[in-house]
């Protein structure tokens, strides 16, 4: 669930804060911990069944899929046509 990998992303950053004894995250450390947590493999049900997956992954499937090139069209139905 969402909830789930916010809150393993909480305890990460909070367990990293305390282990290094520091009040907040610097950029590299940053990018490493979010690159951990969206490495790990997470579980969720779908009609009942568990499925495994790795956010990134996911992520970046659905990055690829929202940003293919769709064909030119002359479907000019969405078009808003402004006047001077």
């Amino acid at each position: 669930s969402i909830n789930g990998h916010i809150a393993d992303a909480a305890q990460w950053v909070t367990q990293t804060l305390d282990d290094r004894n520091i009040e907040r995250l610097n950029l590299p450390l940053a990018f490493e911990i979010s690159n951990y947590i969206n490495c790990q493999t997470k579980s969720i049900k779908v009609n009942n069944k568990k499925h495994r997956f790795i956010p990134i992954e996911r992520l970046l499937d659905y990055v690829q899929q929202i940003t293919k090139e769709n064909p030119p069209s002359d479907d000019t139905s969405n078009v808003v046509l402004f006047r001077r």
